[in-house]
């Protein structure tokens, strides 16, 4: 099932400047790519406005705050000398203020993701994939999220290590639980065509999803 959906790749880590980067636009907290998914509905924004909690089946979870904050020239050109030469985004990464984030499937430009973490947020932070009842595991389309109560089924859990790099196929519904501090990461999004592209460059063994 690993390679299915997300899987663990071999790829140079950042240099010290670039991770500095990373963290110091997550510190400023300014520049942010967005704070709320186009596609979420009245309901869910209430949700995400006014609850600091939600559930997945019986499992109560604080709910942790997500940003994105758009990134400068030395990552920029780091990730296109060493990664990859086309991505369609690319920004630093922070869950925080909670312990888990709720599950959703990413839209947009962000069909693969690849992150690099640098802080995993926890010692034991799980990052969980989901099947809702009814559905098919992969979930085209816009965005989604369950950012209240939901019946989701938990498929498989994984614990990443630090300063490790992994790739994620957006559309299997995912999110994080167990957070103690920030989660910090780099974050870039690819397109189909832009992932082939990466997966052949560094020899990454997850299937791909046209």
């Amino acid at each position: 099932m690993n390679n299915d959906f997300f899987c663990v790749c071999d790829m140079p880590l950042p240099p010290a400047g670039v991770v500095a980067e990373i963290v110091a636009s997550i510190q400023a907290n300014a520049d942010p790519q967005f704070t709320i998914r186009k596609t979420v509905t009245d309901r869910q924004l209430k949700a995400i406005h006014n609850s600091s909690h939600f559930f997945v089946g019986k499992e109560k979870y604080s709910r942790a705050m997500y940003r994105r904050y758009n990134l400068g020239k030395l990552t920029d050109e780091w990730i296109r000398d060493n990664i990859a030469d086309e991505y369609s985004q690319m920004g630093s990464q922070v869950m925080q203020n909670g312990a888990a984030f709720f599950p959703h499937t990413d839209g947009g430009p962000r069909r693969y993701i690849l992150n690099y973490l640098i802080d995993t947020g926890g010692d034991q932070v799980e990052t969980r994939w989901y099947q809702e009842p009814g559905y098919g595991l992969y979930r085209e389309g816009d965005a989604m999220q369950w950012p209240e109560n939901s019946n989701l089924q938990v498929v498989h859990t994984e614990v990443f290590p630090s300063k490790s790099w992994t790739c994620l196929f957006g559309k299997v519904i995912h999110g994080v639980v167990g957070l103690t501090r920030p989660r910090m990461q780099l974050s870039i999004s690819f397109s189909a065509q832009e992932f082939l592209k990466l997966k052949e460059r560094h020899g990454i063994i997850m299937s791909y999803h046209e």
